[in-house]
């Protein structure tokens, strides 16, 4: 027998960081938050805005992770842009933070396998040896914790896109269903 779930999942907004503050094309709906991928240099990394992942008055257990990036000249298709996820039990930006993580959309030159090994794994968006193309990718993963940010790691040879228009971070909550 069937169980009834009295959750509309078409009720849940994606929660979007993009470049909001400056050129994104909003072509993406959901929930806003900061992150600037502009010009991301080969071996740093980027860490978006705290946010708050409760949802309609609870955490999914389940989030789908699309991430799109782009590069302005062809990287070495060896490489892999990287996606982790800084859980935090705090809604202050600042506050039980991963290391080097401030809840702020910031710039993380050249971190370390230690600082990364402290955060959550989520992805790797493969790239091609070609310029001015998306390179898009989408996960499933769970959040440990209520509040955190995303970082994007460019493990590439070259910077990513010097314009900010069309890169993004998205989680889409996902809502599971007993039968």
């Amino acid at each position: 027998m069937a169980n009834k779930i009295y959750f509309d999942p078409t009720s849940d907004t994606a929660v979007v960081w993009a470049d909001f503050a400056g050129d994104f094309d909003d072509s993406v709906a959901g929930t806003e938050k900061q992150i600037t991928l502009a010009g991301l240099g080969i071996g740093d990394s980027r860490e978006g805005v705290k946010a708050d992942m409760f949802v309609n008055s609870h955490l999914p257990q389940r989030w789908a992770v699309l991430v799109r990036v782009e590069h302005d000249v062809a990287p070495t298709a060896t490489g892999a842009v990287h996606i982790y996820w800084a859980a935090s039990p705090s809604a202050t930006a600042g506050t039980l933070n991963p290391y080097l993580i401030t809840g702020a959309d910031a710039e993380i030159a050249t971190p370390t396998a230690s600082f990364l090994g402290q955060l959550q794994f989520i992805g790797s968006v493969p790239v091609t040896n070609t310029a001015d193309v998306l390179h898009q990718k989408c996960f499933i993963t769970t959040l440990p914790l209520r509040y955190g940010s995303p970082l994007v790691f460019n493990d590439t040879d070259q910077a990513l896109e010097a314009a900010d228009n069309a890169m993004f971070v998205a989680f889409y909550p996902l809502v599971d269903e007993a039968q």
